[in-house]
């Protein structure tokens, strides 16, 4: 199929100039400069645990440098982490294409691959790729969230949507914990499930899971006053 060659051609094309990119150190929006910055971060945390998270000072969660820092403790080497970094941001492309799969089932397959394929245009997404930054982590569990999302309103059975949205609540936490901006959504989805679980048990249980995981980011914010650091 013609299509499907122009579509194939261009991708190993894009993913050529990523890792051309990778290996050379691209720096097209400043990647690089704000890379040192993280490293001297993950080498806090690494160093002295307790007393770098006391005196963090940062608008960003903690949470993606403590999670490098544990890879740099098992000796891996801060290129090795950036490299896995590298390939792992690259699946943010499947896990788009598989909402766009159950969201518009009806679509050419093509035409959902090509449209999932545009994230490798964005500059932003090449620069922190390439330079390690929670946002791109923080998004592939957003992303996720969302097709487990749209899992539960394709779902007729009831209790394959409780699972579908218990997955969704999760993993959202997990994602807004990486990038607090993604906490915001929690009203979307939570919409959707109190009109089709109104007051029955099953909210209950997603709303003091949500309280429940909410509680650390609270006293991190306002215990130990970290909420300074977003001002």
């Amino acid at each position: 199929d013609y299509h499907l060659k122009i579509y194939s051609i261009s991708i190993i094309i894009l993913f050529i100039s990523y890792i051309i990119g990778f290996v050379f150190g691209e720096n097209a929006t400043g990647g690089k400069i704000d890379h040192q910055y993280i490293k001297e971060i993950i080498e806090g945390f690494t160093q002295n645990f307790k007393d770098y998270f006391q005196n963090y000072h940062n608008r960003h969660s903690p949470v993606f440098y403590i999670l490098i820092s544990f890879f740099k403790k098992i000796n891996l080497s801060i290129e090795s982490i950036r490299f896995f970094h590298f390939c792992l941001s690259l699946t943010l492309i499947y896990c788009f294409y598989k909402c766009l799969e159950i969201k518009f089932e009806k679509l050419n397959k093509i035409i959902l691959l090509a449209i999932s394929s545009l994230i490798l245009l964005s500059p932003n997404f090449r620069t922190l790729s390439i330079w390690p930054q929670p946002i791109i982590l923080a998004t592939i569990f957003f992303v996720i969230s969302i097709y487990f999302f749209l899992k539960f309103q394709k779902s007729v059975n009831k209790n394959e949507k409780f699972k579908y949205a218990l997955i969704n609540n999760v993993l959202l936490i997990i994602s807004a914990y990486i990038s607090p901006n993604f906490s915001i959504f929690i009203i979307y989805f939570f919409y959707h499930y109190f009109l089709y679980f109104n007051l029955r048990k099953k909210i209950l249980y997603l709303l003091l899971l949500n309280i429940f995981f909410s509680l650390p980011a609270f006293y991190y914010l306002f215990g130990m006053e970290k909420y300074l650091n977003f001002f």
